[in-house]
């Protein structure tokens, strides 16, 4: 009986309390997400630089007739002043007054005179009857004082001469540091004479350029 009763006293100690069991429930973890692209990122377009074409060319009518006219001297006027080894632009302004189209088997070409370092010769741009063209040399005046002409003439597929108004050819004249001034135009004997040489000077470059190729 003794050892029956603190049993008891204990059970209703046990009962009359209450016990509490804390449960953890862990946290979830925590994730970093990035935006992702849907799909792979298209490719970057690369373009490159067109080849330069070639000399430009259009068609040339059959029978079609080639005559040009002067129509301004957009640069350098003829008596314009100018230091000794001074560099310039020399412009014309020609217009087709033929039926032919000019193109870049159309050049101007130096004649005679001064050459005051003009290239031998200048393609033409496309122009079209009824158009007009700049056409431009870049030169450089004499280091002596004095009056310099240079002579060109426009030249055409054929290596046959365009006329220019009533003449065939046209100029540039200046005059470096004291030098005088002579108005008077070149003679028509002198540059046809002159012209003609030109001509048979290129026909003799284009045959050795047709043999170099033909060699090669």
């Amino acid at each position: 009986m003794r050892i029956l009763l603190p049993a008891l006293l204990f059970l209703g100690l046990l009962t009359g309390c209450s016990i509490t069991v804390e449960t953890r429930v862990p946290a979830p973890p925590l994730f970093v997400t990035s935006t992702l692209p849907a799909g792979p990122a298209p490719a970057a377009t690369l373009t490159g630089t067109p080849t330069a074409p070639g000399l430009p060319q259009v068609p040339r009518p059959a029978d079609c007739t080639d005559k040009a006219v002067l129509m301004q001297d957009v640069t350098i006027l003829d008596g314009t002043r100018m230091k000794g080894g001074q560099s310039f632009t020399k412009t014309w302004r020609l217009k087709n007054m033929g039926t032919c189209p000019w193109d870049a088997s159309y050049s101007l070409v130096f004649l005679a005179g001064d050459r005051m370092g003009a290239p031998d010769s200048v393609p033409l741009n496309v122009t079209l009857p009824g158009e007009t063209v700049d056409v431009s040399v870049e030169l450089t005046a004499p280091s002596t004082d004095g009056s310099y002409t240079g002579i060109f003439a426009l030249r055409g597929p054929d290596s046959q001469v365009v006329p220019i108004g009533l003449d065939t050819s046209i100029w540039v004249k200046i005059i470096v540091g004291q030098g005088s001034y002579d108005p008077a135009a070149p003679t028509f004997a002198a540059t046809q004479a002159s012209f003609e040489h030109a001509l048979v000077s290129t026909k003799f470059q284009v045959e050795d350029f047709k043999l170099l190729q033909f060699s090669l």
